[in-house]
């Protein structure tokens, strides 16, 4: 079975969120495979290393089941590989940036990545393939788990609500986009990840 982690814009499998999701994954399922690469700057190169991974065999007594979970910009990435693959169990996005064609409007192309210490520049190529990777429609939104915040300013949960208006829903308040006591969620976690594994 196969945990695969996507992190946010600008963000890193070493932060908060990151660390305490990995902690609680291995703790539940420990013969899981947990993966959280760091994502590069670069959509076209992270398309392809996230297919490698998700080509791959992850069995063990649980299964082969696959999972990917999705923060902010990851969450778009998650849906995307949900609804182009056939092959993951289930979803799990939290504060997802579903509205990609909304955030690129206010995207400065100067960016700074404070996990990597690293400046680097945006190309026009990189927001429109970020923004084609929205999908139109949901084969099975019971795939699907939303872990949204009411006070989120940057992925509003009433966007990713009427994108996904039947999937399995979290919304709590007090926490903004960072989501950084993302343990509140875990009995929620688990319990969707329970009912979408096969025995």
């Amino acid at each position: 079975m196969l945990f695969l982690y996507l992190h946010g814009f600008n963000s890193s499998p070493e932060s908060i969120k990151a660390k305490k999701l990995h902690h609680f994954l291995k703790e539940i399922y420990p013969a899981a495979t947990v993966i959280m690469p760091q994502l590069s700057i670069d959509p076209i190169e992270v398309s392809a290393i996230l297919n490698k991974i998700l080509n791959k065999e992850y069995p063990d007594k649980l299964g082969s089941d696959k999972f990917i979970i999705g923060s902010s910009l990851g969450g778009l990435m998650a849906r995307n590989l949900m609804e182009t693959r056939t092959d993951i169990a289930g979803a799990i996005l939290i504060n997802p940036a579903l509205r990609a064609d909304k955030l690129i409007e206010h995207i400065p192309l100067q960016q700074y990545n404070t996990y990597l210490d690293k400046h680097y520049t945006l190309a026009q190529s990189d927001l429109n393939y970020v923004k084609a990777l929205m999908c139109d429609g949901t084969k099975d939104e019971s795939k699907y788990l939303l872990l949204c915040q009411e006070d989120d300013e940057e992925c509003y949960w009433k966007d990713s609500r009427e994108i996904l208006p039947n999937a399995e829903f979290y919304l709590g308040k007090g926490q903004g986009h960072g989501f950084e006591e993302i343990e509140v969620t875990f009995d929620v976690i688990k319990g969707f990840l329970n009912s979408r594994i096969n025995p």
